[in-house]
């Protein structure tokens, strides 16, 4: 198992959701919450200023603000069930933090089981532009 740092403690699993070509960065904090990036408002951000990323990194100040307030403005929040967040928690939390050179099919088809119903029923509805059954 890796040693615990500051990205485990913040977080117990984090990974891209697909939905086609569609795909949603979802993390599932210690406070029992899931967070659902849509970065398609990241792309839209871009394309108003290509550079915006690259001077993000470079000057940042108010441009690295603007970036994390993308992030922020366009992730919607979802509880987690507290079944389902005892079964991250204690399992499939330890296998993602795991010290393995391997992915792990299995954990990311059990997250999806988990995960795909809080989508469909709290975070599908929020999105700017909601995906189609």
């Amino acid at each position: 198992m890796k040693e615990t740092n500051d990205a485990q403690q913040d977080y117990l699993v984090s990974f891209p959701f697909m939905f086609g070509s569609r795909a949603l960065d979802v993390t599932v904090g210690h406070d029992g919450f899931s967070y659902w990036f849509d970065s398609f408002a990241q792309v839209d951000a871009v394309k108003r200023d290509p550079d915006l990323i690259l001077k993000a990194a470079f000057l940042r100040g108010e441009r690295l603000k603007y970036l994390a307030q993308i992030r922020d403005e366009w992730t919607i929040k979802a509880l987690v069930p507290e079944v389902e967040l005892r079964e991250i928690r204690e399992v499939l939390s330890p296998r993602y933090w795991a010290d393995s050179c391997d992915h792990d099919w299995d954990l990311e088809k059990r997250l999806k089981a988990i995960l795909e119903p809080i989508f469909w029923k709290d975070v599908n509805p929020q999105l700017s532009v909601p995906i189609d059954p």
